[in-house]
């Protein structure tokens, strides 16, 4: 009984997944959705849009790259929306200047 009530507290927390790439959506949606409520956004103004639905998202991924609104923009403006979740930048670059305005600007925590 204990397990299932741990799954169903898992069950509960959100995660939104902005990235611009559906198959990536598409492979975390699979690899997280029987364990987390997996929102997802193919773009920051969607991802923007899904705060004015959905209460208490416990966690923001996002890519970098993406067209019209970058990762560290999304995570910037989606302070005004939920500014207790926690933060990931996803880069497949590792650019100094990238961390430190994750850091500084979208408040990704360094550890």
């Amino acid at each position: 009984m204990e397990i299932q009530n741990n799954l169903q507290c898992q069950r509960n927390i959100k995660i939104l997944f902005v990235d611009d790439d559906l198959t990536s959506i598409e492979y975390f949606k699979t690899s997280f959705s029987d364990k987390y409520n997996i929102l997802t956004a193919q773009s920051g103004e969607e991802g923007l849009y899904i705060f004015q639905k959905h209460e208490n998202i416990a966690l923001i991924l996002t890519d970098h790259r993406m067209p019209q609104m970058t990762g560290i923009s999304f995570l910037t403006k989606s302070m005004k929306y939920s500014p207790d979740s926690m933060r990931i930048l996803i880069s497949g670059r590792s650019e100094n200047e990238l961390v430190i305005r994750a850091i500084n600007e979208g408040h990704v925590r360094s550890h």
